[in-house]
C-alpha cells in the first residue's frame, strides 16, 4: 500500500500522525528502538488514547 504521492506529498484521503516526543528508548543489539506518542504526554491516560 502506498501512502505518498511522490516523495513529499500524501495521497488524497491519507492523514499522517507524527511523533511528538520520545517516551522510551531501548538499545537492542545494534538497533535503537524509540517509543514516541503522537501527542504530548500530560497524564498516564495519554498513552492509551492514541498511536504510539
Amino acid at each position: 500500500m502506498k501512502f505518498t504521492d511522490g516523495f513529499w506529498q500524501l495521497r488524497d484521503g491519507v492523514t499522517a500522525l507524527y511523533a511528538s516526543e520520545a517516551y522510551e528508548f531501548r538499545h537492542i543489539g545494534n538497533r535503537l528502538q524509540v517509543l514516541a506518542p503522537t501527542k504530548e504526554i500530560t497524564t498516564r491516560g495519554t498513552l492509551s488514547t492514541g498511536p504510539l
